[in-house]
């Protein structure tokens, strides 16, 4: 289980560093109406520390326990009129709710071009090289532009070029030398808590995620107000 606690550490972090309101949502398979439940306890006190807010109060299993969760922060109105309902199909209720939303304008996809030079067979390129068709009775422009249609040929049997559609992601113009370090920190503090499994290291590595979960929204706020 700490292992998934440190991968929705990470996760959250992600979701935090992307500009807008965002909700959580899925079956993260802990009893959080359980106020026994160790791992529902460690889990609570983890989304707490990001400042999060759970909004499912009512069971979502055949079992009588709440493991739909929806998580938005606390200090958002994000969402609204959260219901569980029984479908009958799985063991598993539904959970509805109503969340405002505005299509985002997207980078549009574009083509770039690319060649596999990892993939040439040395030896059958080298062999090409050593073969090409070169006059010596022309001017040293006329060698040149020779040379270079020649080599471009050879690349383009041994490497042809190739085409894939990809998306453009802006750049974060937030990231910055002391968010990075504070990461480093952070993942130190975690391998010290995995590796000892105290608890006095678990709250060391809580404070590291709180720290660098502030520092990134400060950041970001930072730009956007700018």
């Amino acid at each position: 289980m700490s292992e998934f606690f440190s991968e929705f550490a990470t996760y959250h972090e992600t979701i935090i560093s992307k500009v807008g309101k965002f909700v959580i949502a899925g079956d993260f398979n802990i009893h959080v109406d359980s106020d026994t439940d160790t791992n529902s306890s460690q889990f609570k006190e983890l989304f707490h520390s990001f400042g999060l807010v759970q909004h499912v109060d009512n069971p979502t299993h055949r079992l009588g326990h709440t493991l739909d969760l929806l998580l938005t922060k606390a200090d958002e109105s994000v969402i609204s009129q959260v219901i569980v309902i029984d479908p009958q199909l799985s063991d598993h209720s539904a959970v509805h709710f109503i969340v405002p939303f505005k299509p985002q304008t997207t980078t549009p996809p574009c083509n770039v071009e690319y060649r596999k030079f990892r993939n040439i067979n040395k030896d059958k390129f080298k062999e090409a090289l050593l073969t090409l068709p070169i006059s010596s009775n022309k001017t040293l422009e006329e060698l040149i532009n020779d040379y270079n249609k020649l080599i471009k040929n050879i690349i383009d049997v041994h490497a042809p070029k190739m085409t894939r559609r990809i998306v453009i992601k802006p750049e974060n113009p937030w990231f910055c030398d002391t968010i990075r370090d504070a990461r480093k920190v952070r993942r130190k503090a975690e391998r010290t808590w995995v590796r000892t499994g105290l608890s006095v290291q678990k709250q060391i590595y809580i404070t590291e995620i709180k720290s660098v979960a502030k520092l990134v929204e400060s950041k970001k706020n930072g730009v956007l107000q700018y």
